[in-house]
């Protein structure tokens, strides 16, 4: 929309209402040059025009085509309609306008004008020159705008909308947190630069010396309660961030934890039993990394697919997942949501799959003795003060990067913990956070060692070396890890069918079936069958790449002493041409514990 354009829509004005009009030119409604402004344009010189004529003279202007959608918002704005005053006048209006449109006037607008206004309700919007946070505003939601480095008059302002293109965003409603709520004198005051804007540094002590005094952690992990709270108001600047896991016997205080993070983090959304349209519908589809998702009893989830695939793909950035919107409709359509923010889980333990728990930072919690076991009026409006204090410094320093951590740790251990690293390089707990790293790295080396997936891996590498094959029968493998780990030759002749045992490896429990699922992600294997003319019988077979199984046993740093514990079971398995000569002695002929041993072999005494 040329500057020109909009001056002759500005002369139309005059025509018909008969008054002295000043033109508003393009660059005094945009913020910008991509059409994006807030609904607080800069309509300051027309203010002593406005006076003069009447809401009704302006709506009939807009109805017959007059003046544009944004000036028209504009003009109900200052003269301090509400918002939903506003979304009624245009929710009436709009019908009468396109008919006007439709008996012959030409439209002044272009034709998307036409089309039906977008309205949508956030809590957060951004472009690249500003940030609208919603806020409670003596009694009314409204945006709280801060636009830094322009040549706009203000730094913050109030609005009661937001305009990006072409869409009329208005603040969030009905938020299941405690709103962040203001007084008038405080807004007066923070436009007037009277209040100062705290760092990352002066909150973290803050929310430490709060929390301390209704949770019994060790400081450590303190510090990572704390730390997660400054991670929730700056989630949206990662790629990733790993979620936290608060785990516990019935009393121990998890839950308490939970509700610390509820009154301080950044909107977040806590329930037991939450399910994916929760979820979903929390999200939404506008922006990512605008909430947190805390999941009370996480234990109750495990039989939800839906929920834990969210959980799965929502701690990276870009992931989002499509829903049919009402499903029994003849004009259903379909709708993309985000999936990514921080999210908090809660309970005895974590569901048992293997993709959610690697992607937590875990917090096992015991009974202890607060300083203060009941959270009173008095401490909730202590919390809510201090988050509309990082509520601040999270939109002061929106525009501002995040220091540069270097660190050695790769994958998903990067992704998880890279969050925590960056924020706590600016606060006091960039030691405590280190000293749980290193912790964690040591016990995910040992539970990768002890883990089923590692030795899988050695029992394959074992079985293609000695029988110089890389095509495997699936029998072979799983008999060869089971005898492996359960110490005794004698196990195949005590449970005839060997094919439904299962032996608990940790918190695994081992199959046969858990052994076949695993043979292809682990190891990039493809199953087949093949017919054994030795036994005239034909089994299924997994055949590997020797490539892949190579740079499997180096960076998993399998030595040959692992590979050597694993027994060669299969007897039908063809013998090699020359078969080498075990580097290892058999396994110990260790008899089975008595309670087995009278399972497996009845007659036992």
């Amino acid at each position: 929309m040329a500057d020109n354009e909009t001056a002759n829509k500005g002369k139309e004005l005059v025509d018909q209402l008969g008054i002295e009009y000043k033109p508003i030119t393009t660059s005094e409604i945009l913020n910008d040059e991509k059409n994006t402004t807030i609904g607080d344009g800069d309509y300051d010189s027309i203010k002593p025009i406005i006076s003069k004529f009447s809401i009704k003279e302006i709506t009939q202007s807009y109805i017959n085509n007059k003046i544009p959608k944004l000036d028209f918002l504009g003009l109900l704005k200052y003269k301090e309609y509400s918002i939903y005053d506003i979304n009624k006048i245009l929710k009436d209006t709009q019908p009468l306008r396109d008919i006007m449109i439709n008996k012959g006037g030409q439209p002044t607008e272009p034709a998307a004008e036409k089309e039906q206004i977008q309205i949508r309700n956030v809590r957060c919007i951004s472009t690249d020159h500003f940030i609208a946070e919603t806020i409670r505003l003596d009694g009314t939601n409204i945006f709280l705008i801060y636009q830094p480095n322009t040549d706009r008059q203000f730094k913050w302002t109030t609005s009661p909308f937001v305009l990006k293109d072409s869409i009329t965003y208005l603040p969030e409603i009905d938020e299941p947190y405690k709103p962040y709520t203001f007084t008038k004198t405080e807004i007066d005051k923070l436009i007037s630069s009277e209040i100062e804007i705290p760092t990352l540094y002066e909150l973290y002590d803050q929310i430490l010396n709060i929390i301390r005094d209704y949770i019994v952690v060790p400081d450590e992990y303190l510090s990572l309660i704390a730390n997660t709270i400054l991670v929730s108001y700056e989630q949206e600047k990662f790629d990733a961030l790993g979620y936290l896991a608060i785990l516990g016997i019935p009393g121990c205080g998890k839950t308490r934890i939970g509700e610390i993070i509820y009154y301080i983090g950044y909107r977040p959304l806590m329930d037991i039993g939450l399910n994916s349209a929760n979820v979903y519908d929390y999200i939404g589809t506008e922006t990512e990394g605008n909430c947190i998702i805390i999941a009370d009893e996480i234990q109750t989830n495990e039989n939800d697919p839906d929920l834990l695939k969210i959980y799965r793909s929502g701690y990276r950035k870009g992931f989002k997942i499509r829903r049919i919107t009402d499903p029994s409709s003849a004009t259903r359509s379909h709708r993309y949501y985000n999936i990514y923010s921080l999210k908090v889980f809660i309970g005895y333990y974590m569901p048992p799959k293997d993709a959610l728990s690697e992607r937590c930072i875990t917090i096992n919690v015991i009974n202890g003795d607060p300083v203060k076991d009941i959270i009173k009026d008095s401490d909730r409006q202590t919390f809510q003060e201090l988050k509309k204090r990082i509520l601040l410094s999270r939109m002061a320093h929106y525009f501002d990067p995040l220091p540069i951590v270097k660190t050695d740790i790769k994958g998903r251990d990067k992704e998880i913990w890279l969050p925590q690293l960056v924020v706590a390089e600016t606060t006091n707990a960039k030691e405590n956070i280190n000293k749980l790293l290193k912790e964690y790295l040591t016990d995910m080396e040992n539970r990768n060692k002890a883990g089923i997936d590692r030795k899988i891996v050695a029992c394959v590498l074992r079985q293609t070396e000695f029988y110089e094959t890389h095509t495997l029968k699936v029998n072979s493998i799983w008999n060869s890890i089971l005898l492996t780990l359960c110490k005794d030759p004698k196990i195949l002749q005590y449970y005839p069918n060997i094919d439904s045992f299962q032996y608990e490896l940790g918190d695994t429990k081992v199959s046969k079936w858990l052994i076949g699922k695993k043979l292809k992600p682990v190891l990039c294997g493809k199953d087949d069958t093949k017919y054994f003319s030795d036994t005239s019988t034909t089994e299924r077979v997994w055949t590997f790449d020797k490539k892949i199984l190579d740079q499997l046993e180096k960076s998993l740093k399998i030595t040959d002493t692992e590979k050597d514990e694993f027994v060669i079971a299969d007897l039908n398995q063809p013998d090699p041409p020359t078969p080498p000569k075990p580097t290892s002695p058999s396994p110990p002929q260790i008899s089975l514990p008595n309670t087995l041993e009278k399972l497996f072999n009845p007659n036992s005494q």
